[in-house]
């Protein structure tokens, strides 16, 4: 008779335990799942923010005849002080210009200008229309300027549409410094955890 008591305390103390670990894998798991759609909500809004500025810019000042070749020196000058005086801030800190064939048609690494590229998949995504992201590698040659001063750039790629058109006839390449929205995304984080604590705490 004594030894029934033990026994449901036993498997009542199991249940409890099987419980608790159970919601707190349920509660991490939800956290991460809203933490990470917080981001991204917050990285898709910078980057069509960033396309809005860029398109709104350059749209309007291109040409059709300038899509057909690299620049010439006076055009490039006038491109490149466009961009320079109306679209680089804190957060957009790089823009390059493509045709649809891959020529790359304005950058600020002059030698690169005028050089054929394999068409990416973010890059044909723009081709084709759409608003496409990725998570810059800052150790390539080419982000050697950027390597040390951020700690993370994103790569938009963004239709080039000229005024009047629906079609697209390139696409530009925005890189954007997220460290601006860091601190944010941080007070996100906290509020998201917290949340998810007290709830489990109260649970």
């Amino acid at each position: 008779m004594k030894f029934t008591p033990r026994l449901k305390l036993s498997l009542l103390t199991r249940f409890s335990l099987i419980t608790f670990f159970i919601t707190a894998a349920i509660a991490i798991g939800l956290a991460l799942g809203i933490e990470y759609q917080f981001e991204q909500n917050a990285l898709r809004q910078a980057a069509e923010s960033a396309a809005d500025r860029v398109s709104t810019t350059l749209d309007l000042n291109l040409q059709l005849a300038d899509l057909a070749g690299p620049l010439d020196p006076a055009r490039y000058a006038q491109i490149d002080a466009l961009i320079r005086q109306n679209i680089l801030s804190e957060h957009i800190v790089r823009v390059k210009i493509w045709n649809r064939d891959g020529l790359l048609l304005y950058s600020d690494a002059k030698e690169a200008v005028g050089r054929y590229f394999p068409v990416s998949d973010h890059l044909e995504e723009a081709l084709a229309g759409e608003i496409a992201m990725e998570v810059s590698d800052l150790t390539k040659e080419e982000n050697v300027a950027e390597h040390g001063r951020y700690d993370r750039l994103f790569e938009v790629y963004i239709p080039l549409q000229l005024y009047g058109s629906t079609q697209s006839v390139g696409a530009y390449e925005v890189y954007y410094a997220s460290d601006v929205l860091d601190p944010s995304l941080a007070e996100m984080r906290r509020f998201v955890w917290a949340g998810i604590g007290a709830g489990f705490l109260i649970l």
